[in-house]
């Protein structure tokens, strides 16, 4: 869907459903999700999963009641909504984007930065009104953009409009590039939680886009969690994360 992407995780009692079962359930939810956005009235579906691809085309099928039933189901929301769908085989190994959304779904790879921690921050420099990059659970602002879909959120967080706002971001590190062209383009004022890595080519940038000299985040054993702070971050130290005020 251009750069819209969705992506959810099954529930635990989904988890024990067959896996042709849960590709065509996949297939509903993603439906339910890009409505809003949905321009035309036939919708291309690419699949790796055959039955997906058979039951969609055939709108249900005679070898598995459950997968006709949940098939039946895609239709009948279809067709409420006069819209028509063809599904096509896309084999596994040119799935890529779908894989690396479903790996990426795994939670581990979120950490959370301490709220008492930010709210300090925010105490000195104001409280921006999004958060670029973020989920419903570990948002630190009222609205919130991300990089995934999510129920709530104001879209992609590299493809709204982020001019004249004040933004808070905590961005994964390989997208800090991508994250300081975006607000040179945009003339917004932004507090940004980034490894102090002189080394890094972006590292400059970094120091001549700042308002007001960067503060150190201090050295806590919860400063960054996941798992709703289950686990603590292993190698603080390496990361030598501040807060910087930015134009």
């Amino acid at each position: 869907m251009d750069h819209f992407r969705v992506q959810g995780k099954s529930s635990q009692r989904e988890r024990l459903y067959h896996i042709n079962l849960l590709e065509l359930r996949a297939v509903h939810l993603a439906l339910k999700a890009f409505l809003p956005s949905l321009k035309t009235e036939t919708l291309l579906l690419q699949t790796d999963n055959v039955a997906t691809m058979y039951y969609v085309n055939k709108q249900g099928g005679t070898r598995s009641r459950t997968l006709s039933t949940e098939a039946q189901t895609i239709w009948h929301w279809l067709l409420a909504r006069n819209l028509s769908l063809v599904a096509t085989h896309l084999p596994g190994i040119q799935n890529v984007q779908a894989d690396a959304l479903n790996r990426a779904m795994d939670e581990n790879h979120e950490w959370v930065l301490h709220d008492d921690v930010v709210r300090s921050i925010l105490a000195m420099w104001g409280t921006p009104s999004i958060d670029v990059f973020a989920t419903p659970e570990n948002k630190k602002c009222q609205n919130f953009t991300s990089r995934y879909y999510h129920p709530g959120t104001l879209g992609n967080a590299l493809w709204i409009n982020w001019s004249g706002a004040f933004l808070y971001a905590f961005p994964p590190l390989p997208l800090i590039p991508a994250v300081l062209q975006k607000l040179s383009n945009a003339h917004a004022k932004m507090i940004l939680i980034a490894p102090e890595w002189p080394r890094q080519w972006w590292f400059p940038d970094l120091l001549h886009r700042s308002l007001k000299p960067h503060i150190r985040l201090p050295y806590r054993p919860d400063l960054l969690m996941k798992i709703r702070g289950q686990i603590s971050h292993p190698n603080l130290s390496s990361l030598n994360l501040a807060a910087w005020l930015l134009s």
